[in-house]
């Protein structure tokens, strides 16, 4: 699941998913800590690049997340 607020992470949490929770100007001091990735966005190939902000250990994550590296990452 890929949520940007507590209630979104808490709400993915209490279903049982694996959580990347993206930081954005509302929700950027919210604790998220539930999350198993904190980035500051998604990224995009061609523009904004993203930060790895907690979780994600042994991702390649370079700025820029793709699905097949999240099923990658969440099966492993």
């Amino acid at each position: 699941m890929i949520e940007d607020s507590r209630n979104g992470v808490l709400a993915a949490e209490a279903a049982g998913m694996h959580i990347v929770a993206t930081t954005n100007f509302y929700t950027e001091r919210e604790d998220l800590s539930q999350a198993d990735i904190i980035v500051t966005c998604l990224g995009d190939p061609d523009s904004e690049k993203g930060v790895l902000k907690a979780g994600g250990e042994g991702l390649d994550y370079g700025g820029v997340l793709h699905a097949d590296q999240l099923i990658k990452y969440f099966s492993s």
